[in-house]
């Protein structure tokens, strides 16, 4: 495994997709299809809602309770998700979290080897969070889509213009409705007091992406990340296009369902 890369998917607009492929029922299947036959062949995470408007990872990352509440049904069909164990899942453990989850607690701090019994960093994204748990796995090589930081071409994610911002869902506690809940929080921006401001709200300290945030990944040794994001406001890795990204990294034709549970084997002796 550690001869081979990983991709971790996230949703920034800088990732390619087909705008000929919009569809009445939102965003189906449009990356461009060669970066979509390079994630499926090749160790892949998938960043919250990039299995639904992507295409198939080797899991699914999410630090957000609400994340996984909101898209509860579509979450099910999914072959593994790896999260953050929350007060709210924990609440519900054995109520709303499907069998294919796999839950760990968070941490402030870079844990590496032990983050799996130490606790994972660091839910402040989610992007964080799966960086962390690639390297933990032993990957070497490491590719970055999609973390951009910021807007490109005036959008946060690549299929903000073809979702209902304001779509709200029933909370339900117990069987009883408590409420509703804003499905898209993170995307896009809000006007506040202070102006418009980003609803994720570390796109609005971009300097603290490079100072705090991600400072712990900048300096690990025999390890080598790329930002394929040539406007991302992440600034500590080295920037590539996706031509070089493509002369890099080839389609592997890795057995997915052999590499879930080799990572469930490994992820189990590091508990």
């Amino acid at each position: 495994m550690n001869n081979f890369p990983i991709i971790l998917a996230g949703s920034g607009n800088s990732v390619p997709f087909l705008n000929s492929r919009y569809n009445h029922n939102g965003f189906k299947n449009g990356l461009d299809p060669k970066l979509e036959s390079v994630i499926k062949g090749n160790y892949s995470i998938g960043l919250n809602n990039f299995f639904q408007y992507g295409c198939d990872t080797t899991f699914t990352s999410f630090v957000d309770a609400s994340f996984y509440e909101d898209n509860y049904k579509a979450l099910s069909a999914l072959p593994l998700i790896i999260g953050k164990l929350s007060p709210e899942l924990k609440r519900h453990e054995h109520d709303i979290t499907h069998p294919n989850t796999m839950l760990f607690k968070k941490s402030n701090r870079y844990n590496g080897k032990e983050s799996f019994s130490k606790g994972i960093y660091s839910t402040q994204l989610v992007g964080l969070f799966a960086l962390s748990i690639a390297i933990t796995l032993g990957f070497k090589e490491i590719y970055l889509l999609g973390y951009d930081g910021c807007e490109v071409n005036g959008q946060t994610h690549f299929y903000q213009g073809v979702i209902d911002l304001n779509k709200k869902i029933d909370l339900m506690v117990n069987k009883k409705k408590v409420g509703d809940r804003e499905v898209w929080r993170g995307i896009g921006k809000k006007q506040t007091k202070k102006g418009e401001r980003f609803k994720t709200s570390t796109y609005n300290k971009p300097d603290n992406l490079n100072k705090i945030w991600f400072k712990p990944f900048k300096d690990l040794k025999d390890i080598k990340i790329y930002n394929v994001s040539s406007k991302s406001k992440i600034e500590l890795f080295e920037k590539i296009d996706y031509d070089a990204f493509y002369s890099k990294v080839t389609n592997n034709y890795i057995d997915q369902n052999k590499a879930r549970e080799d990572f469930k084997n490994i992820i189990e002796k590091l508990k």
